[in-house]
């Protein structure tokens, strides 16, 4: 199932059973579940426990995505696929958050 994770690293950045739970569905050969830490105009940069990476949204993810809050923000759990000697990812999804904390517009 997916990348193979170092137990412990990933977790210490708040990866639980809960998250693997909701991942499960979207996690097969060459994915993984990362953090967002940053965002910037469309780049990501994302934490699997092992490497930070930039990481930019899929074509599929970006077509589906109905609004602003589709879209990764800092402290989600994403669903990535690594490439470049995991330096850089490609996003396909976002695990369901726990909390919401969301802004008016």
């Amino acid at each position: 199932m997916g990348r193979e994770i170092t137990e412990g690293k990933i977790e210490s950045l708040g990866y639980d059973e809960w998250f693997r739970d909701a991942g499960s569905g979207h996690l097969r050969d060459g994915f993984s579940p990362a953090r967002i830490v940053e965002v910037n105009r469309g780049n990501f940069r994302a934490d699997d426990g092992e490497h930070e990476m930039v990481a930019e949204l899929s074509g599929k993810f970006l077509f589906a995505a109905e609004g602003a809050v589709d879209f990764p923000t800092v402290g989600d759990w994403v669903v990535i696929q690594a490439f470049d000697g995991d330096s850089s990812a490609i996003i396909h999804a976002v695990l369901p958050r726990k909390s919401v904390l969301k802004r008016k517009e």
